[in-house]
Order: C-alpha cells, then structure tokens, then sequence
C-alpha cells in the first residue's frame, strides 16, 4: 500500500503551524504502520489532499483542483481514493457523497483518523494523539523549538472569518494533559515554546467556563530548564485582565503576536472586531513596557479600505514599532458576512497589498534593528555589507559550517556576513534577513 500528500495553501506548500504539525504525524503514523510514500500517481492508493481554500485563492480554484484529482484517478489505469483533510474537509462535506473514491474526513485529528480508515480499523484516538498531531519540533542552532497549538475554532464573529461558516465549535487541549505534555518535553530537550490557535485568548473557556491561558503561561515559566516561550495569534478583543498582567509580568515570555488587521476604527468596525485602535494601542503599550517583542498581521482589500486607512495603518505600526509578520490580502466568499458589502476586483487588491508591501520593507527593518533587545530572535546587523540578519538568541553562531559554533549574545552586531546560512527566511529592500 502506498500513499501520497499534498497539502499546500495559495499554490504553495502551506506554512500553518498546525497543518504542518498534522502532517509531521501523519508521516510518522504511516511509518509505524509500515506504510510506504507513492512517488508517482500510477503507485497511489490513497491521495491525502488538504489545503486553505481561502488563503489567497478562491474555493472555486480549490474545486477544480479536486475535480483534477478525481478525473486522475480513472485516467491511464491510474485508480486511487482521494482523501480530503484539514479545514477543507469542512467546507466540502458533501463531495463524498457524489463520488465513492472521494474520502471526507472532517476530524479534527485528521492524520489519526486517516490512517484508522486506511487500515480499515475502528478509530481510536487519544489525547497523546490529539497533541503529537499539534506540535511541530524545529531546531534553532542547537535548541529545540516546539510549535504547539492549543486551542481550535473561535466563538467571535469577525465578517471576513472563516468560522462564520465552518461551524466549529471551541476546542482546547484537556489543560493538565497539554501541561505534562509540555513539562516532558522541557525535560528532554525543548528550550522554546511558541504557542498557536485560531484565538489563543480564548484557551480553556470550553473547560472550566472562563480563559485560563495565564495559568498555563505561569505554570511552565517555572520550569527552569525553559528559555523562553511566544504567543502567536492573541487578539486584543478577547484579553483579559489576567493575561495581560501575566504576558507584562511573565519573565520567560519574548513574544507577541497581536492581530491588528487595521488601524482604521472604521475598518475594524466593519470587520466586527469589536475593539478599537485605542484598545488595541493600550495592550500594545503595556506589553512593550514589560519589555517585550510585539508583531502583527495586516490585512489588504477589505471592502471599503482606503489607502488613507492603509497609510494610517502603517504609520501608527511604524510609530509603536510593530513590525508586521504577514500580509493576508482579503478574499471573498458568499459564506462570509463581509461579502454584503461592496468588493474591490482582484486587480485592486493586488494593488493595495503592494502598497503596502513596498511601504513595508523599509518599516520593518527599521524596527527589527531599533528593537533587537526586545526580541526572541536577535536581528544582527553585518555593517559592511548592510544586510539584516535574525539569529536564534539562544542559538551558537558560526561565519562558516567548518568552523566552531560561538556564542552569540541577544542583539549582537557582527561585522561581516557569515559565509552559510542555513534558511532564507525574508527579503527587505534588497537586504536579506536569514534565519539560522
């Protein structure tokens, strides 16, 4: 039995923390059931296909990507079953039933319960399976780094989101099984934590009836063996007094990332954000003056967005110094309640993402090098050749793979650029940013 994998996003291979961490699973399932990888379509049995759907391309173009996959599986003796995964399964539920050979496995443990239906035996999942198909491990010099994601689906209604139409309901990890969980991974080796969800604020409202991220966050901080810990996907509508404290407060905390999406108070009232700039501002503060590192996400096209809320966008990030981590330019659905309102043509969406990506490159690497001490991921600066450089701050360094590994203190500057690097991470004005 052979199967092969495709999971991507915009025609790309996705970057979300948490299809990437189910399919690292799924690879390692398919391995304990000694089951082998198709390279080619003629050696399939199953096609395990997952994607976005609506990050940067329609569900239309999804479509017909799936109808390409079925008219395969009948071509040139090629016969296959198509399995669909991930939040794509929610938005097609219905496509199995007009094809046998289409599999929808709408499982929020989609890599578990794939290969249970491959096997052809009753499913079985577990709360270990349930957190080994959320946590991604990467390696930051010589120091593990685990993405783990914690909570799944949203209960705010913002027009443009896709839970306006998926219906997923709130679901965290069981909070003292993800506690030990992570306690055993800092023990064997994880010096680094970077926490995801669709709404982290949200963690734990479906356990004991109120957040309860804080507890978690201070808990772990007093393992002594962790370095540091990051959250992404915080929004400002759902913080809570005792967050805010602990993110202020809490010494092993580095990072933020705090949705801004617009500075516009006309903007987020339209995307039913439900907080306004000065809200989002206050949070901003108080989590900069404990010293710690803010990023953001924007988003371009929204329907009635001008390039005056475009440019007051990018000014109020570069005067707070926010830089942005992604740009996610708006795509319309008739399932989202955005969709009422008054669309701008793909050409202009385009236009005003490249507005505001131009904008960008000099903003953001003007903050990376003015914020170097706040950050998780120390930006070195090579003053000879002018190029950016982001260093693990707990990683060792070394100008080339044959010579020795130093040390490198958070926000150090080196003089020249190393002869190797390891990943190309981003590119600003022609200046490179590596990530080693």
């Amino acid at each position: 039995m052979k199967v092969a994998m495709i999971i991507e996003a915009d025609g790309k291979k996705v970057t979300c923390p948490s299809a990437a961490a189910q399919m690292a699973y799924f690879e390692k399932l398919l391995i304990e059931n000694g089951i082998e990888k198709a390279d080619k379509p003629e050696e399939m049995d199953y096609l395990i296909y997952s994607s976005c759907g609506f990050d940067g391309k329609t569900l239309e173009r999804v479509c017909d990507k799936i109808k390409a996959f079925t008219w395969l599986q009948g071509f040139n003796g090629t016969h296959y079953k198509l399995m669909i995964v991930g939040c794509l399964a929610k938005m097609l539920k219905d496509v199995g039933k007009y094809n046998e050979d289409v599999i929808i496995v709408d499982d929020p443990v989609w890599s578990k319960a794939a290969i249970d239906i491959i096997l052809k035996r009753e499913k079985n999942i577990l709360t270990r399976d349930i957190l080994e198909s959320k946590t991604k491990t990467y390696w930051y010099g010589n120091d593990v780094l685990l993405a783990v994601n914690i909570v799944d689906g949203c209960i705010n209604k913002c027009s443009f989101c896709k839970h306006n139409y998926m219906g997923s309901n709130l679901s965290s990890i069981p909070y003292n099984d993800l506690l030990n969980y992570l306690k055993n991974k800092i023990k064997t080796g994880t010096k680094v934590i970077d926490f995801h969800g669709d709404c982290l604020n949200l963690y734990g409202i479906d356990l004991e009836g109120k957040p309860i991220l804080h507890k978690l966050l201070h808990e772990l901080a007093q393992e002594k063996d962790l370095a540091f810990m990051s959250l992404a996907e915080v929004t400002a509508q759902n913080m809570y007094p005792e967050l805010l404290d602990e993110i202020r407060n809490n010494p092993k905390i580095r990072r933020v990332t705090l949705q801004l999406e617009s500075a516009s108070n006309e903007v987020l009232k339209n995307m039913n954000r439900c907080h306004t700039i000065e809200r989002y501002d206050d949070i901003a503060t108080t989590i900069q003056n404990g010293g710690k590192f803010i990023d953001t996400v924007l988003m371009t096209g929204f329907p009635k967005e001008t390039y005056k809320d475009l440019d007051y966008t990018l000014d109020y990030i570069e005067k707070r110094g926010i830089p942005v981590l992604q740009i996610c330019q708006y795509v319309d659905s008739n399932l989202v309640p955005s969709h009422n309102f008054e669309q701008f043509t793909y050409k202009e969406k385009v236009e005003h993402t490249k507005y505001v990506r131009d904008r960008l490159k000099d903003i953001n690497l003007k903050i990376y090098r003015d914020n170097i001490w706040r950050m998780s991921n120390a930006v070195v600066y090579g003053k000879k050749e002018d190029r950016v450089f982001t260093v693990g701050g707990l990683a060792k360094f070394a100008y080339s793979d044959k010579e020795k590994h130093v040390n490198l203190e958070l926000g150090s500057v080196i003089e020249e650029a190393p002869k190797k690097y390891i990943k190309k991470s981003r590119v600003a004005k022609g200046k490179t940013i590596y990530r080693y």
